[in-house]
């Protein structure tokens, strides 16, 4: 059935792909080259970039960013953790990309390879709304319009908003695009004023007594765990624990939650390139050229012949990859082709080392083997001009941080200095995101101009088991 829905999703996709593809060939330069991005994390030449390739090609990009970052500062394992607006990517790389042959998209599933992303409604324009009796970040989300409340386009209250509430997000360190004249700074107090409405709410349903404060954070918290969530699913639910990887903090919104969800993991570093807001773009450019084919093969591993030489080679720039499973099973695991013993021992490991387990006495199957041809791509490069003199917090603010509001420094990240350390609470503010240093946690400028984050675990607020509490209720129910 995936077959069939691949072919409908490629042909429907393919038209307006390749008419797009066209309009931008039309506006550039006699000779200009033309790459685009695809799923399965390497760019193709304009003429071969069909629609089924493009369906993940964003979330792929920042992939292959959070990778080339990650490895640039000396680190193998890592976890990327990608929110943006409306959603959350994350990703995990332990020396190598992973990658999908079939993926659910929406409720269909879709038979070509992709890197391995998983996406949550999660992000800072998921609508903050109370049921009654829980509170609930998304999954609705604002959008481009009407936008957060705080956008002055009369938008309801969000992930973004709650942020700002709690001053983790300062309006003067925010670019003052909003209003109908396109001027305006973002709106503290429309954001106040509704929050206070919503805590009379609350207070009027439960017989609480929330603060607009406590309020915006419970919020933040139940957002935090649907985006730890998301990352136990990709870690803890197959055998591998979060706290052995590095966090790469990534996206315009992640900066803001990025420590508390690696507290929610057991993390003690976070990794924050430079690019954050912009990674993905950054990853696409950096990107490899990828012709990969698969041929599906559906025998028993016990048939393979590799004597006919079809799929054997050593050019390093040519991967061959077998599909395996076990009789029986869907889950597929890839192993490096070669006779079929080899490539046994090979699958049991991986999955030994995967769920736990291995069953050398049951049967195989090769469901499908894989080419890829790689040439190209580039490594990530310092940032130059870094600060040669430490410079001081240029400003300090009241930030509501675990349950009170701290007096708290805030930073500009261009003026940072390499080995410079702070110890949060603070803010390092840039163009393109704000970062959240929560207590506990120190920041220090690396080689590179990466700001490296390390800290330990935080407890969660207990409930108090005496009465009702909505931001509670949500995080039992996930």
């Amino acid at each position: 059935m995936s077959r069939a829905e691949t072919a409908v999703l490629d042909a429907t996709l393919s038209p307006p792909v390749r008419r797009y593809v066209a309009q931008v060939a039309d506006a550039l330069p006699a000779g200009c080259r033309l790459e685009f991005m695809q799923s399965n994390g390497g760019v193709a030449d304009a003429g071969h970039f069909q629609g089924k390739d493009s369906v993940l090609s964003g979330p792929a990009g920042g992939l292959i960013g959070m990778a080339k970052v990650g490895r640039a500062a000396g680190f193998e394992r890592l976890i990327g953790f990608d929110m943006g607006g409306t959603s959350t990517d994350v990703s995990l790389y332990a020396g190598a990309f992973e990658r999908s042959l079939d993926t659910r998209i929406a409720g269909h599933r879709i038979r070509v390879p992709m890197l391995g992303v998983h996406t949550v409604a999660a992000g800072g324009g998921s609508i903050l709304r109370f049921d009654g009796g829980r509170l609930l970040a998304g999954p609705e989300s604002a959008g481009s319009l009407p936008e957060p409340a705080s956008y002055r386009q009369g938008g309801p209250l969000t992930v973004t908003d709650a942020n700002l509430m709690l001053g983790r997000l300062q309006p003067d360190c925010f670019p003052a695009v909003f209003g109908a004249d396109g001027q305006q700074p973002l709106d503290a107090e429309t954001v106040r004023a509704a929050f206070t409405a919503m805590a009379e709410e609350v207070n009027a349903t439960l017989g609480l007594d929330y603060g607009p404060e406590r309020l915006a954070e419970g919020f933040l918290d139940v957002a935090v765990e649907h985006m730890a969530n998301a990352i136990r699913h990709i870690t803890l639910a197959r055998g591998v624990n979060p706290a052995d990887f590095t966090l790469v903090s990534f996206g315009g919104a992640a900066g803001q939650h990025a420590c508390a969800v690696a507290n929610r993991l057991g993390i003690g570093t976070v990794l924050v390139s430079p690019f954050a807001a912009v990674l993905s773009a950054y990853g696409i450019g950096l990107a490899e050229r990828r012709n990969v084919r698969q041929v599906a093969v559906e025998q028993r591993l016990a048939d393979w012949n590799s004597a006919e030489g079809e799929w054997s080679g050593a050019n390093p720039s040519v991967r061959r990859t077998a599909l395996l499973r076990y009789r029986g099973s869907d889950t597929t695991l890839g192993v490096p082709v070669a006779d079929a013993d080899t490539m046994a021992a090979a699958f049991h490991a991986a999955h030994r080392e995967r769920f736990g387990f291995a069953d050398p006495g049951r049967g195989l199957i090769c469901a499908a083997v894989e080419v890829e041809i790689v040439s190209g791509g580039g490594e990530a490069e310092p940032l130059p001009g870094l600060a040669k003199t430490p410079d001081r917090a240029f400003a300090r603010r009241a930030v509501f941080l675990g349950g009170a509001w701290r007096t708290t420094a805030l930073y500009r990240r261009e003026d940072l200095v390499t080995g410079q350390s702070i110890a949060g609470p603070a803010l390092i503010v840039e163009a393109g995101s704000t970062l959240v240093l929560e207590p506990g946690w120190q920041a220090e400028m690396t080689l590179r101009g990466d700001p490296l984050l390390r800290g330990g675990p935080a407890s969660l607020r207990r409930p108090d088991p005496t009465q009702p509490d909505p931001t509670w209720l949500s995080l039992f129910n996930r």
